[in-house]
């Protein structure tokens, strides 16, 4: 497999047009200032391979902090970590099935059923 070497513009691309983050967020991210950045973006220091990493990872859905360790999105579905996926609509009605969840219990200690 080619080896995928950092450039300005796929650096640009990934923060930007595929993680939607502003230049102050991926720096922040990458635990460098935001000159330092542009600089990168600008092709007037050479860009730190982790940090590149970093960036393109994020711009994947691959969740990075913990709790969320091991969770990714793809194509719009959250992955768990054993692989288990649920979609944004899914995610909505999680409060509306809970209360459910919550009636019918209710409902069972009331009538004992």
């Amino acid at each position: 497999m080619p080896e995928d070497k950092p450039t300005p513009e796929k650096l640009f691309y990934y923060r930007f047009a595929e993680a939607g983050l502003s230049r102050e967020s991926a720096a922040r991210l990458c635990g460098v200032s935001e000159t330092t950045f542009r600089r990168w973006e600008r092709n007037q220091q050479p860009i730190n391979t982790a940090a590149y990493r970093l960036i393109k990872l994020h711009s994947l859905g691959i969740v990075q902090s913990s709790p969320w360790g091991g969770w990714r999105v793809h194509g719009g579905t959250l992955y768990s970590p054993e692989g288990v996926g649920i979609t944004p609509g899914e995610i909505r009605a999680l409060p509306y099935l809970l209360a459910v969840n919550q009636a019918l219990r209710h409902q069972k200690e009331r009538f004992g059923k």
